[in-house]
């Protein structure tokens, strides 16, 4: 029999073995995963189940509102998972138990948000105990019947990988024998490089891809023995990719880190070391002033006074650039805002200059939305303050203030009288630092229309001006009706 004729032989027969092998192992590997899936998704449920527990008594200790949106976000989550794990319809109790958990937290919410419903003091604390006792023990009992179903999964997968083995080896013996009968038909080169191969695939199915088949033979069995192990390099290959790939993206995110730690500090030493010395320089500049400005002449006096306003503004700048880096970092919690309530609050921070200038100050009814209110409130800040600032002397200002309904945005304007803007400078006005007049003009840092971009950009809008010199200036901004935090 030619060597073709025998390598056909095994062939076939490793062919069949291997196929109903890997057909087997395909078969038990998938029950092994759905029970790792279900392990899995009761391990999310029990330590969702037991954070459950413990926003609960935080909640119950300072009643914060971020607690309570943690809690509802963990109970769908809880409620979510329950539906997964397939076995958990066996169990009553835990049908009951996210139910009546919810139930008690309910009443927690209802008597910390209306106490008016509950007025005697004794009756609140009372129904309080039990409805943490409840959950209290509602919890107990989840996760001792996830761990019980948790112990299940883990039987039935050493089960799975016990009856693995030993099927392996039910099919694999018969095998090998078939294969020792056919043995005298083998030359012993054949036999070794059979061998080699044989040695070679188990090493590779056991993940050892950086061993090598040494069969140097230039037949058949040598260019097998070749293509695995070009197939066990390039498998090599790949998992060394995966690894430095998941290394590079472990250490970017260290350095993200490292540089938000850094902009933190960044922020804190702008906070009191550039501050502390400009405060230095003003109070001793004042001081100089104080005592022997009259031992001065007008020009020492005039640099003195230099010195004090230019330390203000340069205090100033660095709040302004502080508040700037806050954006989208420190200020970036969405919540529901009543505009009306916002613009209330803005126009009476600038009540005494509006009453003095004699404005007339007028704006829609403004929606409730989704932002983030200091933010938002920020961009109304500047744009007012803008309309207000930006006057010829002796004009007596209008400001009004608009909105309108787009279909995925809400678009605002604020629209004065002032003294305009010419065409060419519309887009550079948003710019970080960009000023059109100097200070002894009107005093600024050019921050507030860079810090207005950023923020609207913050809330997936845009922002811009139309204007026409003398003619006054309109600012539109929008922000996005669908925003999450």
């Amino acid at each position: 029999m030619s060597i073709k004729a025998r390598l056909n032989i095994i062939v076939f027969l490793s062919v069949v073995t291997i196929a109903g092998l890997y057909l087997y192992i395909v078969k038990i590997t998938l029950d092994i995963d759905q029970e790792l899936s279900q392990v899995e998704i009761i391990e999310r449920f029990e330590k969702d189940v037991f954070q459950l527990g413990l926003i609960t008594e935080y909640y119950l200790t300072d009643q914060d509102e971020r607690y309570e949106t943690a809690w509802i976000s963990l109970m769908n989550s809880v409620e979510e998972l329950s539906g997964q794990i397939e076995v958990f319809s066996r169990y009553h109790i835990v049908a009951e138990s996210i139910p009546s958990i919810q139930e008690a937290f309910n009443l927690i919410l209802e008597i910390n948000n209306e106490p008016e419903l509950y007025p005697d003091a004794e009756l609140r604390s009372e129904l309080l105990r039990r409805a943490s006792t409840r959950i209290r023990a509602d919890v107990r009992q989840l996760i001792a019947s996830s761990g019980k179903i948790f112990d299940e999964h883990l039987e039935n997968i050493r089960i799975l990988q016990v009856d693995q083995r030993l099927d392996f080896l039910y099919v694999l013996i018969p095998a090998i024998l078939a294969l020792i009968l056919l043995a005298y038909f083998m030359q012993k080169k054949i036999i070794t490089s059979l061998y080699k191969l044989r040695e070679g695939a188990r090493l590779f199915a056991a993940g050892r891809l950086d061993q090598r088949i040494e069969l140097k033979d230039d037949d058949e069995l040598g260019e097998l023995a070749g293509q695995f192990n070009n197939m066990a390099a390039e498998l090599d290959t790949l998992i060394e990719r995966e690894k430095l790939l998941n290394q590079k993206l472990e250490k970017q995110a260290e350095e993200l880190k490292l540089s938000n730690e850094e902009l933190d500090n960044f922020a804190s030493v702008a906070s009191h070391d550039l501050k502390e010395p400009l405060r230095m320089i003003r109070n001793f500049m004042e001081l100089l002033e104080k005592k022997y400005g009259d031992q001065l002449d007008e020009t020492a006096n005039r640099y003195i006074r230099f010195a004090v306003d230019g330390s203000r503004r340069m205090t100033s700048l660095i709040n302004d650039l502080l508040e700037f880096s806050r954006i989208g970092r420190v200020y970036n919690e969405f919540e529901h805002v009543d505009l009306n309530q916002l613009l209330e609050e803005v126009i009476q921070l600038y009540e005494p200059l509006i009453e003095e200038n004699g404005t007339a100050v007028k704006f829609d009814t403004m929606p409730k939305v989704k932002a983030v209110p200091v933010s938002l409130k920020l961009v109304f800040q500047n744009l007012i303050g803008n309309a207000l600032k930006y006057q010829e002397d002796e004009s007596k200002p209008e400001i009004e203030i608009g909105v309108k309904s787009l279909d995925t945005h809400w678009q605002f304007w604020v629209k004065d009288n002032g003294i305009g803007i010419e065409e060419e400078y519309r887009d550079q006005v948003f710019q970080i630092f960009k000023r059109l007049h100097g200070p002894d003009e009107y005093p600024g840092t050019g921050m507030g229309l860079a810090t207005c971009k950023k923020i609207v950009e913050q809330h997936n809008g845009k922002i811009w001006a139309e204007s026409k010199k003398g003619e006054g200036s309109t600012f539109y901004f929008t922000i996005s009706k669908n925003l999450n935090s």
